[in-house]
């Protein structure tokens, strides 16, 4: 009779145990389910207006607190916004100004450097926020395109790229105390449109950019300087070729996105590359769909890429990143009616903030906080259920 009794108090403590674990097991399933869920994104209206917010440039301050600079088509003005705690300061930069694309890049006192390109008169401006003015100034270069991208180097200096469309060259930009040094890059075919820059842990300027051969021939080109002389790489062929987007890893090592059009079609593709030695690998977003018209490109701390682009057909505006092992995505918002031209920027602990705009509205969003603890929370839970594993293994 005692030794039944005892056989059963073990079957049911056995039992007992293996419930806790099957409990452990069911809710690290839950919470890693919850983490791969679509969270809801919080979307602020920084700015509303007519067709306000287009061709949107973001960067994140030493606080990660979001710097805006953007086009109020409505009124014709440039615009700088600023969000400080929970309040967004909105400037005008430059009233009865016909810009849309304009590129932002914060100093190390959090000031901001604006390259902007104004069509009515094609020419190249630089706008710097310093004693509560802006200081605006006009570059000496040709007439201009609407393409035109920002950098600021360890000493503050501003470094510029932007497309001469006059002569149809590449020109590189730098300003050192108050002089303005200019380069041209490439000037073979019609080249230098879309472009963007990013400096290299030396300050060396790297650059990609679409190049036009003729009508359903471009290339994607990426430009060092080394020395005094620019290494020039063609990264991809396609009919067309549009809007790249430049980072670079904490190896100097260049990763592009750019979208490609088949000639005489609606569908868009969303195209990432990275360069690993001498070769270039890539990978397409969404393939076979139109999307990522315009994509913006950033990296995180493990130099895992973070994307935010559009997709056309669905009316989505998406963020996809890269864990380490394969491509997460995730919908931002659903209720875009086309002209996201998203920004992305990433804080110092890799949470992505998205500006865009819906055609009517600035917006800004961060990615939801809550992911993170939950991520955190199902560590913790995994980290119990192995140890309770190897204790009943034992």
């Amino acid at each position: 009779m005692e030794l039944r009794a005892r056989k059963g108090g073990l079957l049911l403590n056995s039992t007992t145990k293996v419930l806790k674990l099957i409990l452990f097991v069911t809710i690290a399933s839950v919470l890693i389910n919850v983490v791969k869920a679509q969270p809801e994104w919080n979307i602020q209206t920084v700015d509303s207006g007519t067709q306000t917010g287009s061709f949107c440039s973001l960067a994140l301050d030493s606080n990660d607190n979001p710097h805006i600079t953007y086009y109020d088509n409505g009124n014709d003005s440039l615009k700088y916004a600023k969000l400080s705690g929970a309040i967004w300061t909105i400037e005008i930069i430059e009233s009865e100004c016909q810009t849309m694309v304009s590129q932002i890049a914060l100093d190390s006192n959090d000031n901001p450097h604006i390259s902007y390109c104004e069509y009515s008169g094609g020419q190249l401006k630089y706008a710097k926020f310093s004693d509560s003015t802006w200081d605006i100034q006009t570059i000496p270069t040709g007439y201009v395109g609407l393409s035109t991208s920002i950098t600021i180097d360890s000493d503050d200096n501003p470094h510029m790229s932007v497309w001469d469309q006059q002569y149809g060259d590449l020109i590189y930009i730098k300003k050192a105390g108050a002089t303005w040094n200019l380069q041209t890059v490439d000037s073979t075919e019609r080249t230098g449109v879309y472009n963007s820059i990013a400096l290299d842990s030396n300050d060396n300027p790297h650059i990609s950019y679409v190049a036009y051969v003729q009508e359903g021939e471009t290339y994607v080109k990426y430009a060092k300087l080394v020395d005094t002389t620019w290494n020039i790489e063609t990264v991809d062929q396609n009919e067309n070729c549009y809007y790249t987007f430049l980072a670079l890893d904490s190896n100097d090592n260049p990763h592009i996105t750019f979208t490609i059009k088949p000639q005489y079609s609606s569908e868009l593709s969303l195209k990432y590359v990275k360069k690993s030695g001498s070769s270039w690998n890539t990978e397409f977003l969404d393939p076979g769909t139109e999307v990522g018209y315009i994509g913006s490109l950033a990296l995180d701390s493990n130099d895992n890429p973070h994307i935010a682009y559009d997709v056309f057909e669905s009316n989505n505006l998406r963020y996809a990143y890269w864990s380490g092992s394969e491509w997460n995505t995730l919908n931002v918002t659903s209720e875009w009616e086309g002209g996201a031209t998203p920004s992305l920027a990433l804080d110092a602990y890799d949470n992505a903030h998205i500006g865009f705009s819906d055609s009517v509205s600035l917006k800004y969003t961060v990615i939801p906080e809550f992911s993170s603890l939950i991520l955190l929370l199902t560590f913790i839970i995994a980290t119990i259920t192995v140890i309770i594993v190897k204790r009943r293994i034992q």
